[in-house]
């Protein structure tokens, strides 16, 4: 059984403990590779949108698809340092630098929109590759 979170049973507000632990199971989706691992962190009718890589992708089974179809990425290995910047009532907003042996590195602001389940029901992630571009000098 994968876990799953819940938001704060009292109120419809997410927490900054519930975030961790939905970003932590999103990691070992990525590392894993498993449907069930990917099927647990979205939800049924899921969107997910990531515009540097042009994947606009509605409903978890495309989601897991193109979830899978990225295997390749993660040749060579890979990490990804992350801290929350916000949690709001129902969305969350993570910063990380994703770092690819074989891709390069890539600077991420995630905003995740969650479902009373905790699943994610939209995620859109901001990103831009790390350490290619000079500095403009002004």
């Amino acid at each position: 059984m994968t876990p799953t979170m819940t938001l704060d049973s009292r109120a419809t507000t997410l927490t900054q403990s519930a975030v961790h632990g939905w970003v932590e199971r999103y990691l070992l989706a990525w590392r894993s590779n498993e449907r069930s691992h990917v099927r647990a962190v979205f939800s049924a009718e899921a969107e997910y949108h990531d515009d540097f890589h042009n994947a606009h992708w509605v409903g978890r089974e495309r989601i897991i698809a193109g979830w899978l179809g990225r295997r390749d990425w993660q040749q060579g290995g890979w990490t990804f340092t992350w801290d929350v910047l916000s949690v709001s009532d129902d969305y969350a907003v993570i910063a990380g630098v994703a770092n690819y042996r074989e891709r390069g590195s890539f600077g991420n602001i995630w905003t995740v929109h969650f479902d009373r389940s905790g699943r994610c029901h939209r995620l859109h992630i901001a990103s831009e590759p790390v350490g290619t571009h000079p500095r403009s000098e002004s």
